[in-house]
């Protein structure tokens, strides 16, 4: 009888510690990591220029952007030595979580040229960067980090948006 007690309470206290698979999906690499297939490469304005392959993205949480309270873009997508992340929420001072992860292409080359096709990537759940902010808009420093695929997630009022960003400092305009 004892036992069965220990294993109910036990039973207990890991189901109320534990998270959903979709929140845990983005932050730890114990499940099976997401697969990204595209992204929006945008200017330094933030105006989209086109996609490569098909980007699975949640910039928003709506139908679209106008019908969302929730919104992010991140610009210039590819990245040369920073990018922004811009957010529209409800409240302006609304605290916004924000991390990367790090991603490994799959039959994705990426060169100099910058010429890409894209397949498949699959995402790492560990995230190589992490900040809290109020603000809508953030410049990140990208100059240190390596050429690659990264997903850049954003928390807000437990609406989880993200977004592909690619990192290739030999593609700079400059």
């Amino acid at each position: 009888m004892k036992k069965l007690s220990y294993l109910c309470l036990l039973i207990l206290i890991i189901t109320s510690y534990s998270c959903t698979k979709e929140v845990a999906d983005t932050r730890l690499s114990d499940f099976t990591d997401p697969v990204i297939t595209g992204y929006y490469q945008t200017n330094e304005n933030g105006e989209e220029m086109g996609a490569i392959g098909i980007p699975n993205v949640k910039r928003f949480n709506g139908a679209d952007r106008n019908h969302s309270t929730h919104f992010m873009v991140i610009y210039p997508n590819p990245a040369y030595y920073s990018f922004n992340i811009g957010m529209e929420t409800p409240a302006p001072s609304t605290t916004k979580k924000i991390w990367i992860t790090r991603a490994n292409s799959v039959d994705l080359p990426i060169n100099a040229g910058f010429d890409l096709t894209m397949t498949t990537m699959v995402v790492g759940g560990s995230p190589v960067f992490q900040t809290e902010t109020n603000s809508d808009n953030i410049a990140i420093n990208v100059e240190d980090v390596e050429d690659g695929y990264y997903r850049v997630y954003v928390e807000a009022d437990d609406i989880i948006l993200y977004e592909n960003l690619v990192i290739n400092h030999a593609a700079s305009p400059y």
